[in-house]
This record gives structure tokens, sequence and C-alpha cells, in this order.
């Protein structure tokens, strides 16, 4: 993909150059037509004839035309460079490289577990895959990783549809770059309260006869005046319908502040299911479904951004005065907006999670595209079931990633010994990470995978905290308090622990390991334990056919220290501590 992702970055530029340049020939024919327009006008006030009338209007039209015209190539610019920024994206996301879009820390303790697999944060698995540009769709995929699918039909499901939506370059990427040209407020809540307001002018009789009745009488007032020359019912149709806007005008100021700073949040929404409407669904269930609610729900959404944008027009001085003043603007603008409310209010939050779906899939499907050669994993139910071949971290460069195979068949328990740096924590982040991926319906980094879904518990980063006043080994206590207490629930689970204990002395630590190891083997649970203590290793001894041991192993070769981090069954044999502290001289 990534000749395409240059090639299309290089076509871009291309359309930006002559989209600049046809908004400069327009931005020159705008004032051409507005100096003729008042050349015309002076010839009609000062002259007369009907040639300078019909110049006035004729040059009137083209200038209006243009400033259309212009505002649609800025917004085709927009687009364009909008597009440029996501093909370029890709090529820094195949390169492990960092990305345009939001990281997700804000979601890094979403559950106690996420840090431990770099779920959220600088070059995580959220950053990896993230495509979307509202705030409800980056909420959506943060809480699809921090708790995945456990239901098989749903998973499959899911991964039909990413794989209809990875071919579809073009399509997804417009979708992405609609969703960029208006930026969606920090929240919706004010929207969410204009929705949940009563109405006041639907259904009101006298509301329904002065907006048909007002304006009859007062543009029959400005014909009057223009025929008599008396302003008198003019001024008097004015004066009436400032005075019942003043009924309505504190709830109208209300409903507008509502409404006005979340018009780029409507926009944003109209385009992306505008755009959606051209996918192609394949055999995608999900897909399809999708598709039937986007054409109603893109007509009204429409519809309603229409409405707001109309009615943030009473900001303009001129159309406050000249059409409140003749047409009631503002009371008709919220008649409208509550006839809008009252068909589709209850609608709108599943629209809103229509958006969140449709970003997160095209999420999914950038990250499948990207990586062609991963495999969408076998999903099973019944028996816990995890076994992967080829299995390496995504987040690792291609060049650089070591992978290794994985089949737990009868035991229950791996007690994964290794050096410092030898790969013991890069391979339970690994498998953690492919785990989340693919309990999301997307293909994981291996040659092939089966699991039963499972619910992930890990103690692999600990942090102390001095403001709750929690040591580093008190820390490492509750997370494993955790970990128990979610295996009560009965839920199938992963549990990975790297170096357990290792804030206590070594009889302890070796003592409460294996009694922590014990209690697990009472759940319905797969466990990856990786440590130091070689004293554990006896497990498997004492547990045959439920703990197996595996290692990591480094070497020592011409007096340089050689890791290469394959996974082994048996005990490691090899220290490389002080032959480092001797080789840095920290020790003879």
């Amino acid at each position: 993909m990534e000749n395409f992702y240059r090639e299309e970055v290089a076509r871009q530029k291309v359309n930006r150059k002559n989209l600049l340049r046809r908004m400069f020939f327009a931005a020159l024919g705008r004032l051409g037509s507005f100096l003729l327009f008042s050349i015309s006008v002076y010839y009609w006030i000062t002259l007369g004839g009907i040639y300078s009338i019909a110049g006035s209007v004729l040059f009137l039209i083209l200038f209006i035309y243009l400033v259309r015209l212009s505002a649609n190539l800025n917004l085709q610019k927009k687009f364009t460079e909008n597009l440029i920024k996501i093909y370029a994206n890709e090529l820094n996301m195949i390169e492990a490289k960092e990305g345009i879009f939001n990281n997700g820390a804000e979601y890094e303790n979403l559950t106690p577990f996420s840090s431990d697999i770099d779920l959220f944060g600088s070059f995580s698995l959220f950053h990896l895959l993230n495509r979307t540009t509202s705030f409800h769709s980056k909420e959506f995929l943060a809480r699809n990783l921090a708790f995945p699918l456990m239901d098989k039909n749903e998973i499959e499901q899911r991964q039909k549809a990413v794989a209809a939506l990875s071919p579809q370059v073009v399509t997804c990427n417009e979708i992405t770059a609609t969703g960029m040209l208006n930026e969606e407020p920090a929240t919706m809540k004010a929207f969410e309260t204009w929705l949940s307001l009563p109405v006041k002018t639907v259904g009101n009789k006298f509301v329904l006869v002065i907006l048909w009745l007002f304006p009859l009488a007062s543009i029959a007032s400005v014909l009057y005046y223009l025929s008599e020359g008396n302003y008198l019912f003019l001024l008097l149709a004015i004066v009436t319908g400032w005075i019942i806007l003043s009924f309505y005008i504190k709830f109208i100021n209300q409903q507008h502040g509502l409404l006005t700073y979340r018009l780029e949040g409507l926009k944003q929404y109209a385009g992306i299911l505008k755009k959606f409407t051209a996918i192609d669904s394949k055999d995608s269930v999900v897909l399809k479904d999708l598709l039937k609610e986007t054409a109603l729900a893109e007509k009204a959404v429409k519809e309603l951004s229409s409405l707001a944008s109309m009615a943030d027009q009473r900001n303009n001085l001129l159309v406050n005065l000249f059409l409140n003043s003749l047409l009631l603007y503002d009371l008709r603008m919220l008649h409208s907006l509550e006839k809008w409310k009252i068909l589709h209010a209850e609608k709108f939050s599943r629209w809103q999670e229509l958006i969140c779906k449709i970003e997160y899939l095209i999420s999914l499907a950038a990250y499948a595209r990207n990586h062609p050669h991963y495999s969408f994993p076998v999903i099973q139910e019944g028996s816990l079931v995890l076994s992967a071949q080829e299995l390496g971290h995504p987040m690792i460069s291609e060049n650089e990633m070591i992978k290794n195979d994985v089949e737990f068949s009868d035991e229950r328990i791996w007690i994964v010994t290794g050096s410092n740096m030898a790969g013991k924590t890069t391979f339970l982040r690994t498998l953690g990470v492919n785990i989340i991926l693919a309990q999301n319906g997307a293909p994981v980094c291996a040659a092939k995978m089966q699991l039963t879904p499972v619910h992930l518990l890990s103690s692999i980063r600990i942090q102390d905290s001095l403001h709750e006043q929690t040591s580093y080994f008190m820390a490492e206590l509750k997370k494993l308090q955790l970990i128990i207490q979610e295996l009560q629930s009965g839920k199938p689970a992963l549990v990975m622990v790297d170096e357990i204990l290792r804030g206590t002395n070594s009889d302890d630590k070796t003592h409460g390991s294996a009694q922590f190891i014990k209690k697990i083997l009472n759940y319905n649970c797969l466990g990856l334990i990786a440590t130091h203590d070689l004293a554990l290793c006896k497990m498997e001894e004492e547990h045959p056919g439920e703990i197996t041991n595996y290692c990591f192993e480094s070497f020592i070769n011409k007096d340089e220290l050689i890791f290469d981090y394959k996974l082994r069954k048996g005990i490691a044999t090899n220290k490389n501590a002080s032959f480092l502290m001797e080789k840095m001289g920290v020790i003879n």
C-alpha cells in the first residue's frame, strides 16, 4: 500500500494546486463583478435606463455566484488537504511513526489493566488504530479496546465488516476527510439538553396563525408604502412584530445558545453519513444494517444542520433587523427547529452511535489494509483455547519483529523465565495486544490464531503513588487482589503477571508467588507468569499437565551479549547481570 499512498499524496497535491489557481481567478472575478455592479448602480441612479438596471441585476447575480463558487472551492481545498494528511498518516503508521490522530492518552485509566499492554498513549494500540474525527467516535473506539467483545458471533460479524471495508480505501479515506472538515465540539451536552427541552411553538395555534398572517400583513404594508408613500402601516407592522417576538425572545436566546456552537458537529455528522452511503456492504450484515439506517439519518441530520445554520443568521445585523421586522424570522426558525425535534429527537442518540460505529470500523479497516499479511483469527466457543503461529507485536516494525508460536494444550499455566531484556515482558504484551485486536474483529499479527474470547487480567506495569500514599509493593498487591476478584466472577480469563512480588524478600516472594499460581488454577483461566525466580519452576513437577516451564535465553558470544527473543520450552540457564556489570566496569 505504500506506493498507492505516495501516489495519492502526489495526486492530491496536484489537485490542491489546481484548486488554488481556480480560487485566484474566482477572487478576481468577484472583484471585477462587484466593481461592474457598482458602476451599473451608479449609472442607474444618475442616468436611469433599462440597460443600467439589467446590468446591475446581471452583475449582482454574477457576484453572488462567484461568492458561492469561492466558498465551494475553499471547501474542496480543505477536503483535499485533509486527504493529503490522511494518506501521509497511513505511511507514518506503516513506518511506526507518530500519527496525526489522537493517541487516547486521556483513556489511560479506563481499566486498571490498560497501561500493562500499552492500550493508550503515545505509540499505543489506540494510536495505531485511531482514524476517528468525532469525540464520541474516539470514546467508542477506546471503550471497545478496553472492553472487547466476548461473543463469537459478534466478533465474526465484525470481522466480515472489517474485511469488506478494507479494500475500499478511497471511500473510507474520503469519509474521514469529510469528518475532518468540521470539528465536533468537545461535548454535545448542550445539544442533548436542547433535545430534552419541551416545545413551545408547535401545537400553539396563536403561533401558527401569526406565522402565516403576519408576513402577509407586513408585505402588504410594504407594498402600500411603495405605492402611496404612507409608512404608517409599515411602522405599525414593524412595532407589532417586535412586540410579538418580545414574548419569546428569552426562550429563543436560550435555544440559540444551546445550538450555536454545536453547528460544526451537526455538519460533521451529516457529511460522514452522506459519504458512508457510497460504501459497498458486500456480504457484511453489520454494514448492511448500518446502511439501512444511514439514509434516513443523513437526510434528517442534514436538515437539522441547515435549520441550525439558518437560525444562526440571527447574528447577522441585517437579517436580524430586516427579516425579524417583516417575517418574525427568529420565531419562524424556532418553530421549524421544534418541528424537527418532535419528529427526530428520540432517534438522535442512535444516529450518534451510527457515526461512532462507522468511524470505529473505518479505523479497524485502515489497520487491516496496512497489514494485508495479517490474519483474522478463528474464534472458538466452550473450553479455553489459545494458539498462534508466528505471533508478533503489531507495533514493532517488520524488520525488527521476532515472532513466536503459542499453543496452550492441556496445561493451564506457563511459567516463563529469562534474564533481563530477554523478551519476557514484550512477549506478554504481544499476546495481550493481539487478543484485544482479535476480540475487536480485527486481523492479528500472526500467520494463524485460534482463541476462545477471554478477559485480560494483568499485572505488568506497576506504579506507586505518592498522592495516594501507596508503595510499589502495596500497588502490586492491590492489582493481584483485583485479578482474583475478577476471576471469582467465573468469566473466562487470561492472567498475565510480570515478575510477581518483586517488592519483597526472596523466600517470601517464592512462597507468595507459588500460592498465587495455585489459587488461579482453581478458576476458569489460562495464565502466563514471567519471573526471574527459578524456584517457581519446580511447580511443573508438582502440577504435571497443568503447569509448564518456558523461557527466553540470552547468549554470550565473543564478549557480546546476544538475545534471539525466541520462546523455548524449559528453564532459562544463562544470566546476564554479572556479565553486563563486569563489562560496564561496575564490578571486577
